[in-house]
């Protein structure tokens, strides 16, 4: 789900450059918009992983158990017919494994319930072999595979606001693929309205399968939010207000859009506001998304002598395309290709900040696996490089080679791990980011390294760079009180290194936390105490400061 972003200081730490320090808007606003973005697909597919069986088919006869008195025929070889979906060789080393000079029925049983499995196996779930005639003896073993076919799919309930087609394109008139089936129906229940399960039942022709798709609950398409938080900075305001909605298949798409805002509370002649809008389009492996956003701000900066205005805004479009690579019951293995552009405008006193306002054009390609084991463990590889279309900056037009590059080269891993104790009720949960470039980096693309998000405990200084590492940890305790109200302490402890380019000095940070929050269904407080541990001089002398959020889910 989209938030709207909380604007940072524009103070910056000693040892990075002048024309790369961070403005109220840019790296925050890019920071928050993909951190959320990452954050909504995340839970998307989570959802799909610890969701109960929603495939539901006869079970397995058990395998039949030869009897030492049973008749038995001799079998002068084999034939087998009818498979199209099987290497050839795979189908050989079942059959030598069973085949014998004298076989009874449990035997030849056997033979079929094993050819079976190895087509379950494959995902074929309702491909069946059989004897094309009753064995003899001195006869060959005649096996033919009915592979089967998809004959139609059903909704059990019609006016649900899904889409079939889009869901399962091209598996009509085709062999029931397990995979194909499960993909299509994440992209059904990937909705928060939307728990459908599905019955494999036989058709109305031989060897036909038909799909019955059951609703196992419903929700509102449409859900809201709203918070209230004080996460903004001094220059802008620090109260700051967030709202979103959100609506599944608004086109009968099987599609998601999500709309949010946001604008900082008090003085009018100081502010950050935001907006933002989030699109996905499935289509059986592949999902297209769409996203927009824009950033103002405005404040005042106190001179010796006068006191003038800074100002600025920045806009954000993306073009993204995913597919699913590979999955099985506790994985899934997503390929991403994102283009996007970034604006950025910064002034002072009405003056122009080149320098401060890039314009990028950025290709980016990441693998993304997500997997259930021992915990919950996410991680996302991605490269991204700048490109000198669509409006770019170009490098050739650099005044200097020590300035931001915007044809940059950029490498990046995020990790995150959750862990549950069910015995304490506790949770664990670390997050690792990692960042290299050879390249100095437009601020809109460097690493956040102080924030709420990133390391706690500073919030009157902001460090980023080119290259460097964040590591969190947090340490949570879940305890229900009356009804549905939950309270979870925490404690957390945050690392960070950063280098602004390749060859300049290391900074390294450290931060801690301290918080509570209560839950409900359908409103969240969350109270933080943070403060900073160690890390270079700051301009400004950082204290700890407490940190509240309220939210609302309707």
């Amino acid at each position: 789900m989209l938030m709207a972003l909380c604007i940072a200081s524009s103070a910056s730490l000693p040892g990075v450059a002048a024309s790369a320090q961070l403005n109220p808007v840019d790296l925050r606003a890019q920071e928050f918009e993909r951190r959320t973005r990452e954050q909504l697909e995340r839970e998307q597919r989570l959802r799909l992983l610890e969701r109960e069986a929603t495939v539901q088919s006869e079970p397995a006869a058990p395998l039949p158990q030869s009897s030492a008195t049973e008749p038995c025929w001799q079998i002068r070889g084999l034939r087998l017919t009818g498979n199209t979906l099987l290497e050839p060789a795979r189908l050989r080393t079942v059959l030598q494994s069973h085949l014998s000079a004298c076989m009874g029925a449990s035997p030849i049983n056997q033979l079929l319930a094993a050819l079976t499995a190895l087509y379950v196996e494959a995902g074929y779930i309702t491909s069946r072999p059989y004897l094309k005639q009753p064995p003899e003896d001195g006869q060959r073993l005649d096996i033919v595979i009915e592979e089967g076919y998809l004959e139609s799919i059903e909704l059990a309930d019609p006016d649900l606001p899904v889409s079939l087609r889009g869901a399962f394109p091209d598996m009509l008139g085709r062999p029931l693929q397990l995979r194909e089936l499960e993909q299509g129906l994440d992209q059904l229940n990937r909705l928060r309205s939307v728990d459908l399960t599905v019955d494999v039942l036989p058709g109305q022709q031989p060897g036909a399968s038909h799909l019955l798709l059951r609703p196992r609950s419903t929700a509102p398409r449409l859900s809201s939010s709203a918070s209230y938080n004080n996460r903004g900075t001094e220059a802008t305001g620090r109260h700051t207000a967030l709202l979103n909605l959100a609506y599944d298949s608004p086109l009968s798409l099987n599609d998601f859009i999500s709309v949010s805002a946001s604008t900082s509370l008090g003085d009018s002649h100081r502010y950050s506001r935001s907006q933002g809008i989030y699109y996905t389009l499935p289509y059986g492996f592949w999902t297209l998304a769409l996203s927009a956003s824009q950033a103002q701000y405005r404040y005042g900066i106190a001179l010796p002598s006068q006191t003038v205005s800074a100002n600025g805004q920045a806009h954000q479009y993306g073009l993204a395309l995913n597919r699913l690579l590979w999955r099985d019951q506790h994985t899934l293995l997503n390929g991403n290709l994102r283009l996007s552009t970034k604006r950025s405008q910064s002034y002072i006193a009405d003056t122009y900040l080149a320098i401060q306002s890039p314009s990028l054009t950025v290709a980016e390609a990441s693998l993304n696996l997500l997997k259930l084991a021992d915990g919950i463990w996410n991680a996302n590889v991605s490269y991204a490089q700048g490109l000198d279309g669509l409006g770019a900056d170009r490098d050739s037009r650099r005044e200097s080679r020590d300035l931001p590059r915007a044809q940059f080269h950029k490498y990046r891993v995020d990790i995150d791990y959750t862990r549950h104790n069910p015995t304490a009720d506790g949770v664990w949960n670390s997050q690792l980011a990692l960042q290299y470039s050879p390249d100095p980096l437009p601020s809109l693309e460097q690493l956040l390294i102080t924030d709420h998000y990133a390391v706690r405990g500073f919030r009157l200084a902001a460090l980023a760079a080119a290259n460097g590492a964040v590591w969190r940890n947090t340490l949570s305790l879940r305890r229900h009180l009356l009804g549905q109200l939950q309270i979870s302490p925490r404690v957390g402890v945050d690392l960070g290194w950063s280098q602004y380019l390749k060859g300049a000095d290391i900074q390294r940070v450290g931060g801690a936390s301290v918080g509570l929050a209560l839950n409900h269904r359908t409103w969240q407080v969350d109270v933080d105490y943070q403060r900073g541990l160690f890390g270079p001089a700051l301009p400004i002398k950082e204290r700890g400061f407490w940190l509240m959020e309220l939210s609302l889910h309707l």
